[in-house]
């Protein structure tokens, strides 16, 4: 954990720095979520979102927080804007099956599951 923490202070630091460094607190955010920080990663989460709302892999590690926060309805709203983002991203259809899933919607999870495989195969 300690490298985490150490990583979060250097984080800490380039925000202070710039502000509006998407990946500097995109970063942040991620060693948060290490740390068991998540009401601190989710502020980050959509604090780099505002910072580039075009951004796929924001919205995706914002779904795996909502996922470890059993917020699966809002983990399968990020995974479909990732999506639409990147439409070829097969961990994003790998997710999103995840999601679903725990929400009981089994067969659109299982088209998922297999649009991410299809993906792999390429």
């Amino acid at each position: 954990m300690r490298i985490f923490e150490k990583a979060l202070r250097y984080y800490d630091m380039a925000v202070e720095n710039c502000r509006d460094d998407e990946g500097a607190v995109l970063n942040r955010a991620i060693a948060k979520v290490l740390l068991k920080d998540y009401s601190g990663a989710l502020a980050d989460f959509d604090t780099a979102i505002a910072l580039n709302p075009f951004a796929a892999h924001s919205y995706f590690n914002r779904g795996n927080l909502y996922l470890t926060m059993c917020k699966n309805a809002e983990a399968e709203e990020d995974y479909r804007k990732a999506l639409s983002l990147q439409p070829n991203d097969s961990s994003s259809y790998s997710q999103l099956a995840v999601a679903l899933g725990r929400q009981f919607k089994k067969d659109e999870a299982l088209d998922n599951y297999k649009l991410a495989i299809k993906l792999n195969e390429r």
